[in-house]
């Protein structure tokens, strides 16, 4: 089983993809806070895809480094969802799926489609 580090401040859009996620078999770990998510990286735990809603920084810490503590622990999948422009940082970063928010359920389903796909190759 897959495991997913789902990164998403809005409590209903992080319920809806946790449950989506879980319905295609994958096991989610779900926070909506940049601090959350690196307290669990930090601690270990590795991940094979990252579904991170970039957002405003949030006690010092940007979406960026999220990512970046990811990959010093293995190399996952990095599913970035944004309303806005990203910044250099995550620019320079490999990101496998972008989705521009607002988005549809039809467009988080096709991009979870996606997603399902870039890991079976």
């Amino acid at each position: 089983m897959l495991r997913v580090l789902l990164l998403e401040d809005d409590a209903d859009l992080c319920d809806l993809i946790r449950g989506m996620l879980e319905s295609g078999g994958y096991s989610v770990s779900a926070f909506n806070s940049y601090k959350g998510a690196l307290q669990c990286l930090e601690a270990g735990q590795k991940f094979d895809i990252i579904f991170i809603d970039l957002m405003d920084e949030q006690e010092g810490i940007v979406g960026h480094k999220v990512i970046a503590a990811a990959r010093n622990l293995c190399d996952p999948i990095t599913f970035v969802m944004s309303g806005s422009v990203m910044d250099g940082e995550i620019m320079n970063q490999d990101i496998d799926i972008f989705l521009k928010k607002p988005f549809s359920l039809r467009d988080l389903e096709n991009s979870l489609s996606k997603l399902r796909e870039t890991c079976l190759l």
